[in-house]
């Protein structure tokens, strides 16, 4: 070894500190949607990529993105994957810098959930009934009537999204009101892999989950294998909902509003809202209006039993809140009277008691929709009327030992009606249930969602104990980071790699910051097949040693067809720990026991005198040498 193997490298992160002169325009930015908040902390503290115009959409457009060469970064919730990464014109230069860790919680009641020890399992089968109302068994994927739980992901996908395992991403294979869904939400065992002892729920009676624009609800897709685009709403509350248009905006989500799951559950005396049949479905989005003020998003204050006004809407909406026409723009409406003469339509209903020409309707589909004072509906930040608040299911009365749930975060207030409602559960974020009572965070495959298990992620997408609804956080590059031209995503990166700048921007986020500084991930090009070795794309130091072969011993170096010779190799390299080494044996003919061993043995197959090649690899150089052996042929 000496100086003429040597080979000089860039350095990783070139950090620009100005924009290019005369740069004008946001540039478009895609990443995926459930980094779209910790992007936005990331810019609030990186003006030097203040252009950058993010677009929220999947890590797979992103991907799509980096390949078209229409960007040269993008963050994303998992790794650099094979079947896009390979067709980018050098796939030895693509890496990832893991910044952090994402997770989603399933939460429910402990008294619900503390015998169920494993969490979400799968893994048995369900004997399925026909329980739709539909003649004969509806059962996607079943071997005659029964239906077997892959896993986790199995149980959730039908759960929130009527989706067998066999339809892949494929909604138009929905099914939200199949048999095999029917079955599994009315057998509570049957959604922990029968893993209950002596627990007080028979069903699921519902399944929170958050709006269609929240980055926790496009996590969870991902990690269920698909995104929520049209032609339809993913999740089975959505059925029957306007389908999102080709380019959605945030006021196009109408099925957070939206109660069409026709699993239905009825109504009990706690509940503030309800639909006009005395049910609702089992699937419920939870949005809180965070612009509203609580007497509006939360009203406390009880409708005058028998009260109803004749009130002008604002005809966002037209049909009344109860689900009946309009009448010159008017509803009636039950109203609560105040004690100074005035009164208020944003109170809580009677189950009870239905205004004019209401027949047999509940009562609390007055509260289903969120009312002004004066009658008209109320609007969140996005413009959108709130035609569905079931928010404030259980805003004034809880079941059992549950608390009411008036929460001002719309994941936090999921937390709070899982363990309100009883026997529920609802997916919210890792930390959204650490400021309510009598909630508890449900393990899956037996794994707890704790910080500690959430981190283990960073060791690997399949690392043993890791908490599986986690997802890595990293901003990825399919030409390296060494040779960013872009000035807006140099300085993004150079932000991204600050390990005090993304502490602060993954917490401001809900995120989880992993335990060490961000580290480079090297993509493997060995997975596209077109070489035996992976350059590290993650070495590029200021220079790099190739490695040495110290030795290389054969005996016996003859032998006859059939019989083996045992090759024993050693390598060093300059750079120590910093370059691990492959080792790699070829030869024309015959067969190694393990070629990507150091040690090893060939066994002659044809006669012939043969050159056995060893080549070891350091991630960036390879070292090569040979040895000649004799293969004999049989005498006969």
């Amino acid at each position: 070894m000496g100086p003429q193997n040597r080979r000089f490298l860039a350095v990783t992160f070139v950090v620009v500190s100005v924009l290019l002169a005369g740069e004008a325009g946001a540039e478009p930015y895609a990443g995926a949607a459930s980094t779209r908040r910790l992007i936005a902390e990331v810019l609030k503290r990186c003006p030097g990529a203040a252009s950058l115009a993010f677009d929220g959409t999947s890590s797979s457009k992103a991907e799509e993105a980096l390949v078209l060469q229409q960007q040269q970064t993008s963050p994303m919730t998992r790794d650099l994957g094979p079947s896009l990464t390979c067709q980018a014109p050098s796939p030895g230069e693509a890496e990832g810098l893991l910044v952090g860790l994402d997770a989603v919680s399933l939460y429910a009641a402990p008294t619900d959930q503390a015998l169920c020890l494993s969490g979400l399992t799968g893994g048995v089968q369900i004997d399925v009934e026909d329980q739709n109302g539909i003649a004969g068994v509806q059962c996607p994927g079943c071997n005659g009537n029964q239906y077997p739980l892959a896993d986790w992901k199995d149980v959730l996908r039908l759960v929130y999204l009527g989706l067998p395992k066999a339809a892949g991403a494929d909604l138009s294979q929905r099914d939200c009101n199949s048999d095999v869904r029917h079955t599994l939400v009315n057998r509570w065992v049957s959604l922990f892999g029968s893993g209950c002892i002596g627990n007080q729920c028979s069903r699921l009676e519902h399944a929170f989950r958050p709006g269609d624009h929240s980055e926790k609800t496009a996590l969870f897709l991902s990690l269920l294998g698909l995104a929520n685009t049209a032609p339809v709403n993913a999740f089975c509350n959505g059925v029957g909902a306007p389908a999102f248009p080709a380019v959605p905006t945030a006021k196009d989500a109408l099925s957070d509003f939206w109660d069409g799951d026709p699993v239905r559950r009825p109504c009990d005396s706690n509940h503030q809202v309800c639909a006009a049949d005395h049910t609702l479905g089992l699937v419920l989005p939870v949005v809180v209006p965070e612009n509203l003020p609580p007497e509006v998003a939360y009203p406390t204050q009880p409708c005058s039993f028998g009260v109803c006004r004749f009130l002008f809407t604002n005809q966002l909406v037209l049909t009344c809140p109860n689900g009946k026409p309009q009448l010159f723009g008017k509803c009636f409406q039950q109203v609560a009277n105040l004690p100074n003469g005035q009164f208020t339509a944003a109170c809580v209903p009677d189950a009870g008691y239905t205004c004019f020409g209401a027949g047999n309707q509940d009562g609390r589909v007055y509260t289903k929709a969120t009312l002004n004072p004066n009658g008209t509906y109320a609007v969140d930040g996005a413009g959108r009327a709130l035609t569905g608040s079931f928010h404030r299911l259980n805003a004034t009365r809880a079941r059992g030992a549950g608390s009411p749930c008036r929460q001002t975060n719309g994941l936090a207030q999921i937390a709070c009606l899982s363990q309100s409602v009883g026997c529920s559960m609802g997916a919210a974020g890792i930390d959204s249930g650490s400021g309510v009572a009598n909630v508890m965070a449900l393990p899956v495959a037996g794994v707890a969602p704790t910080i500690e298990n959430v981190r283990k992620k960073a060791e690997g997408e399949q690392a043993p104990g890791a908490y599986p609804l986690a997802a890595r956080v990293l901003l990825n590059s399919m030409r390296g980071f060494d040779v960013l031209t872009s000035p807006a995503e140099g300085n993004l990166t150079g932000c991204f790699n600050s390990p005090s700048l993304m502490a602060a921007a993954l917490n401001a986020s809900g995120l989880t910051p992993l335990a060490t500084p961000p580290k480079c991930v090297d993509f493997d090009e060995r997975a596209c097949g077109l070489t035996l070795f992976n350059r590290n794309a993650c070495n590029k130091r200021m220079f790099n040693w190739c490695p040495t072969i110290s030795g290389l011993f054969v005996a016996p170096t003859t032998t006859g067809v059939g019989g083996s010779i045992s090759l024993f190799a050693s390598a060093t390299d300059d750079d120590g720990a910093l370059d691990p080494m492959e080792y790699v044996w070829s030869a024309p003919s015959g067969a190694f026991a393990d070629r990507f061993a150091k040690n090893t043995k060939f066994t002659c197959t044809a006669p012939g005198t043969f050159d056995l090649q060893l080549a070891v690899w350091d991630g960036a150089c390879k070292t090569e040498q040979s040895v000649t052996v004799t293969c004999v042929a049989p005498t006969l």
